[in-house]
């Protein structure tokens, strides 16, 4: 634990720095007890209100990283922070007493409190008070960003994401002349973060260009840093618009810079190597699963899982980490997301539903930390149902999806699903889908990911229509779409629309080579419920049936009949109903 010190011109009496010296030296044998009673003896005596505030600053330190006393905590570090504030002691003591504070209060739960510490601390930084010492410009600027960066992680926690963004956007223009190209640049970096938060993405691509050119002329040892990040920024830009080549070359580049950083080539300062690596990990399962390479993406995702669990540990041994806490959850979360999308797109009904019972878990563990993510779960939990052909739990789920969704993106994604769970469902007339369709107004941007499901759906809606031309007008841009962003596995069902678009215009030539470019492309991809329907609209052209197909038909039916576990199924439900 760092020492807290006052740095005045005070000289403290001999037994107060006898006290001080064994309180640290009780601190690194790890006995917490015997150093906080030496403390509590410089707070009890009669000492100079500087050496008081001293005591109690790290004292508060002391309880908030050995004990659960963090009203205690509170009140030595506010009782510190009124004695500190008029006498003329180190600007830096004073504004860790703040940072110290404003940790302990996040951790109380105290947010409205914890906002007028740090909006307390940005003030005090930005006047030219004298009566600090060593209160130089540089030194100044340092706590600017922190104070604001731990702001703006209070507004995120709160689910205020536009009053985070114009508070970070507000530091880099009050920073944007003052400060050195690596505080500028670590400032334009958390402006991105929140930009791809709020899905601003040509702000986003505007910041990233900006980042990129700061990166450019930081010294190495900062760009190495600072580029890891921003190369994993891009990455999950990338990843939303579904630029798989970008996306690729992204990860390729934070994989150098953070390989250089663990090996110890390059002190990390702002961000922990293996954060960054687990972060690395995780998108790169992603990317793998992507390109239908699920093997890989196991080993990968199994990876990621192994160091996040194992930097928990160690995060957690530590009161008061408590932003690197909660991302370390959140990490936690995404890596079980994408190993149950994977799963779902395999069709592992059992393996699916055992990554989601431990998902919701950790939720209901977690629930300040992880509360935003209910909407992914709900469609997670839809998308089983609908594997299952239990369409009315699908749709129960995904309106839950779409109440409980805090993002735009997330919302269009459960619509999208609902939308689906009617094409799908046989005992809902094509006029209800159509309704359904028109009902939860679905739209993407081209820019999206998921505008090339987004049109498959408007094909089905048009073929029911009997509108072969507009199916086949979309179903043509649904496939360059999915071409351009990499998604294979849409590939595969836009060719097996195109063949049914051919074989009602009576192309058979073309409607065969279709369908065997879908079939060919769903086995490399082992997307089997996609290869299923390939293989079901090839035997119905064909007349005949292949060697494959009574196989995976029983086990089409297999899963059909499958059911998702009670637990899941009502996770949720019960307090709507």
């Amino acid at each position: 634990m760092a020492w807290l010190e006052v740095d005045s011109a005070v000289e403290k009496p001999e037994e107060v720095v006898a006290l001080f010296h064994l309180s640290r030296d009780f601190g690194a044998k790890n006995l917490p007890l015997q150093g906080i009673k030496c403390l509590e003896a410089v707070v009890g005596g009669n000492f100079l209100p500087q050496i008081e505030a001293e005591a109690r600053a790290n004292l508060a330190a002391m309880l908030m990283k050995y004990t659960n006393n963090l009203r205690e905590a509170k009140a030595h570090l506010e009782h510190a922070l009124r004695t500190v504030e008029n006498l003329p002691v180190a600007l830096s003591f004073v504004c860790k007493v703040i940072s110290l504070l404003g940790t302990c209060l996040g951790q109380l739960n105290s947010g409205v409190q914890q906002k007028q510490v740090l909006l307390k601390g940005l003030n005090l930084v930005r006047q030219d008070r004298l009566q600090f010492e060593g209160a130089t410009e540089r030194e100044k600027i340092r706590w600017y960003v922190g104070f604001h960066a731990s702001l703006v992680q209070v507004l995120v926690s709160e689910g205020d994401k536009v009053s985070a963004l114009a508070t970070a956007q507000s530091a880099r223009k009050e920073l944007a002349e003052r400060a050195g190209l690596a505080v500028r640049l670590q400032i334009n970096l958390t402006v991105l973060q929140l930009l791809l938060l709020s899905q601003d993405y040509e702000g986003a691509r505007e910041c990233i260009d900006v980042c990129t050119s700061l990166g450019e002329r930081c010294t190495a040892k900062e760009s190495v840093e600072l580029g890891s990040y921003l190369c994993l920024l891009r990455a999950l830009y990338e990843l939303r618009i579904g630029n798989v080549g970008d996306l690729q070359d992204s990860l390729a580049q934070a994989k150098k810079l953070v390989l250089k950083m663990k090996s110890g080539e390059v002190e990390a300062k702002l961000l922990p190597p293996d954060f960054l690596h687990s972060l690395l990990l995780l998108l790169e399962s992603v990317c793998l699963r992507m390109s239908g390479h699920y093997s890989e993406e196991r080993d990968v995702s199994e990876e990621a899982r192994k160091k996040i669990e194992n930097e928990w540990i160690l995060v957690n041994s530590s009161h008061t980490n408590e932003t690197f806490k909660s991302t370390y959850i959140l990490l936690k979360y995404l890596v079980l997301e994408s190993q149950i999308i994977s799963a779902l797109t395999q069709c592992k009904i059992q393996e699916v539903a055992s990554l989601i019972t431990t998902a919701i878990e950790l939720i209901d563990a977690h629930p300040q930390t992880l509360g935003g993510v209910e909407s992914s779960v709900h469609l997670m939990i839809g998308s089983v149902n609908m594997l299952c052909g239990d369409f009315g739990h699908a749709e129960a789920h995904l309106k839950l999806a779409l109440a409980s969704s805090q993002d735009q993106y997330q919302a269009s994604l459960a619509k999208l699903q609902l939308c689906f769970c009617n094409l799908e469902n046989e005992a809902i007339t094509s006029a209800e889908a159509e309704e359904c369709f028109q009902r939860f107004s679905v739209s993407f941007e081209k820019r999206d990911r998921a505008y090339p499901a987004h049109l498959l759906c408007q094909v089905a809606l048009a073929l029911m229509r009997s509108d072969i031309g507009g199916a086949k007008t979309m179903v043509r841009e649904a496939l360059q779409s999915a071409h351009a962003k990499g998604d294979h596995q849409v590939i595969v069902l836009c060719l097996v629309e195109f063949g049914k678009i051919l074989a009602l215009e009576g192309d058979t030539t073309q409607t065969k080579e279709s369908i065997d470019a879908a079939k060919s492309l769903a086995a490399n991809l082992s997307h089997l419920p996609s290869l299923i329907q390939a293989l079901a609209f090839s035997d119905q052209i064909l007349k005949k049936e292949t060697i494959l197909s009574p196989i995976l038909y029983k086990w089409s039916k297999k899963v059909m009949n499958a059911r998702v576990e009670e637990k899941i199924q009502n996770w949720r439900t019960q307090a709507v109903h």
